[in-house]
C-alpha cells in the first residue's frame, strides 16, 4: 500500500492548509500469478475547498490516468527489465 496527500497544484485560490489536502491510497492486490488489481481511492471531497469541482476534475482525468497505468504495466509484463 502507498498513501500520500495531495492538493490541487493548478488552483492558487485553494489555501495550502492541511484541511484542503486529500489522502490518495494505492493498493496492489495479486489476483493470480500473472494478474493484479490496482485500487486507487481518494479522500472525502466534501470537506475540502472547491471539493465538488475538484471531484469532477478528478473523475474526468481518472480514465486517462488509469489507461496510462494499465498500458505501462502491460508493457512491463510483456517486456521484462533487462
Amino acid at each position: 500500500m502507498l498513501a500520500c496527500t495531495i492538493i490541487d497544484p493548478n488552483d492558487a485560490s485553494i489555501p495550502d492548509i492541511s484541511e484542503n489536502y486529500l489522502t490518495v491510497t494505492h493498493m496492489l492486490r495479486e489476483r493470480e500469478p500473472a494478474a493484479s488489481t490496482l485500487e486507487i481511492t481518494q479522500g472525502d471531497y466534501s470537506r475540502i475547498a472547491n471539493g465538488e469541482e475538484r471531484n469532477t476534475d478528478s473523475a474526468n482525468s481518472g480514465a486517462l490516468i488509469r489507461q496510462r497505468i494499465k498500458n505501462l504495466a502491460e508493457r512491463q509484463f510483456r517486456e521484462p527489465a533487462k
